[in-house]
């Protein structure tokens, strides 16, 4: 399974979907190249990198830390 196609399956989850994280954009619209994303999907994204590259969770947590402790 590709990244792109992760990134859809996370994306289309009923919690996602009920709790309206993405402010009412389709999934279908979301692209892995996309720089703009909101918080939720670059997390995503780290964590299916990091899954793929089979990188420790340590780094990826620490990652995931970094993009949301930094300064918008």
């Amino acid at each position: 399974m590709t990244k792109k196609e992760l990134l859809k399956i996370y994306l289309s989850d009923d919690i996602v979907e009920d709790k309206n994280y993405l402010n009412n954009v389709p999934v279908e619209k979301i692209k892995w190249t996309d720089n703009n994303n909101s918080d939720l999907i670059s997390v995503i994204k780290l964590a299916i990198e990091g899954d793929i590259s089979r990188e420790s969770t340590n780094v990826t947590a620490r990652k995931i830390n970094q993009l949301l402790n930094r300064e918008k």
